[in-house]
């Protein structure tokens, strides 16, 4: 069996990509998001749907930041609790 270290080196193990797929209400959540989207571009006339278009582009990549960041967070905070259950002080 291959180490957690070596697939998470080896891209076998990618967290960011199944984050919460499978939760029924982030998957809800995700098609109300897009069918208000939806929504808000049809009502929306060329200057202000490029306007939208933006923001949506810059929000996407604040949480694809912010997510990374928690991921991080998490992984010191593991890594500190695995650390002290063994003993080490940190």
């Amino acid at each position: 069996m291959e180490s957690m270290i070596a697939r998470l080196w080896n891209g076998n193990l990618s967290p960011a990509k199944t984050c919460g797929n499978e939760k029924v209400e982030i998957q809800e959540l995700r098609q109300l998001v897009a069918r208000s989207g939806e929504k808000l571009e049809q009502a929306l006339d060329g200057a202000q749907q490029k306007l939208l278009e933006r923001f949506v582009c810059n929000t996407e990549e604040y949480l694809c930041l912010l997510a990374e960041q928690a991921f991080c967070d998490g992984f010191c905070i593991g890594s500190r609790l695995s650390a002290e259950a063994f003993g080490a002080k940190v």
